[in-house]
């Protein structure tokens, strides 16, 4: 995921990477290419919401989160109102980002998680998702990822049993013995 993540300060062609070393990538750089990202794939599969936002009209009724009260941040990065509006937290937890349910980099997103949860079930992997980001179908999502977890299916399934089979029928005759009591 850092791979993903450390590209975005060579696609804006900023001063500073020059100077950059290729050693591990600063906080900033993660939350700018969250940004980056966040941007690309919304403008790619929702351009008709966030074209809707940005003149303050109402969103379509055809959209999938018409009813989630969608709304841009100061980045223009599309987040969702939810309940915890009042509470005191980062903006980051109450308003999560939305992305597409489909999309390739939620799903990388999904399976990093699932790694630093220990390959945990569904269960436990969508809480840990939902602090940042906000999906239509995320626990559908997720199992789908999780079906492919090659670690998740060695655990889940274990070496068949070999069953004994039966004798021949040559070795069940009983053979009476000369000595017959």
């Amino acid at each position: 995921m850092h791979a993903c993540y450390g590209t975005v300060p060579y696609f804006r062609n900023d001063k500073k990477v020059k100077n950059h070393d290729s050693g591990a990538l600063r906080v900033e750089e993660l939350e700018d290419a969250e940004i980056y990202w966040g941007k690309y794939i919304q403008g790619e599969n929702y351009p008709e919401e966030i074209k809707a936002l940005k003149i303050n009209k109402p969103i379509p009724n055809s959209s999938k989160i018409c009813k989630q009260s969608p709304f841009l941040s100061e980045n223009e990065l599309r987040m969702i109102k939810g309940r915890l509006q009042n509470a005191n937290l980062i903006s980051a937890l109450k308003h999560p980002i939305t992305l597409p349910s489909n999309h390739l980099l939620l799903k990388r997103i999904i399976y990093d998680s699932h790694e630093e949860l220990f390959h945990s079930r569904v269960s436990a992997t969508p809480t840990q998702i939902k602090e940042k980001y906000w999906t239509i179908k995320c626990r559908q999502s997720i199992k789908y990822t999780l079906r492919r977890c090659i670690i998740c299916k060695r655990l889940k399934y274990f070496p068949g049993k070999q069953s004994i089979a039966p004798l021949p029928a040559t070795r069940t005759v009983i053979i009476l013995s000369s000595y017959g009591y």
